[in-house]
């Protein structure tokens, strides 16, 4: 059991996992961050990120784009080996992240149907959400984040040319 005095420590390698995917994911992607979070009361059990682009994306553009960043962000946790002891299960999974990104227009307001306005990676599920002709989140599309991980792969490994 993780005590107070570690509390410091614990959130330096939050952090330090953190910065290093935000750098990575918004030079690979032009995402620009909005916030991170997470943690749980005895060990690390959910680190999360927020972002936000101006640009337009369909389900399966959205889906690659979750992927990439849960991918990347679990990646850097689980290659970290001061953090390993804090987490509460080894490796970290997708359900052990959150992802979420707002789609935006050059305003700032969320893009219009039938674009992606939001999406989020959240503890093993992934959901995407248009802006309604109400000016609110519809859910239109849900799936586990490993379903996702999957068709991002099988998307990736049909692209590969034959060696």
């Amino acid at each position: 059991m993780i005590g107070c005095s570690d509390s410091g420590s614990r959130d330096k390698l939050e952090h330090e996992v953190t910065r290093k995917t935000v750098k990575e994911i918004c030079q690979n992607k032009g995402l620009k961050f909005l916030g991170f979070g997470g943690g749980g009361p005895y060990d690390i059990r959910v680190l999360s990120l927020s972002f936000k682009t101006y640009e337009k994306f369909n389900v399966d553009e959205a889906r690659e784009l979750l992927i990439y960043c849960g991918e990347q962000f679990l990646s850097n946790i689980n290659a970290n080996e001061k953090i390993k002891p804090l987490l509460h299960n080894y490796p970290f999974t997708g359900n052990n992240i959150e992802i979420r990104i707002g789609f935006c227009k050059d305003d700032g307001h969320e893009v219009d149907s039938p674009y992606i306005a939001y999406g989020g990676a959240i503890e093993g599920v992934v959901t995407y959400y248009i802006n309604n002709q109400f000016n609110r989140y519809e859910e239109v599309f849900e799936e586990t984040y490993d379903v996702a991980l999957k068709k991002v792969k099988a998307k990736q490994e049909s692209k590969t040319p034959d060696k």
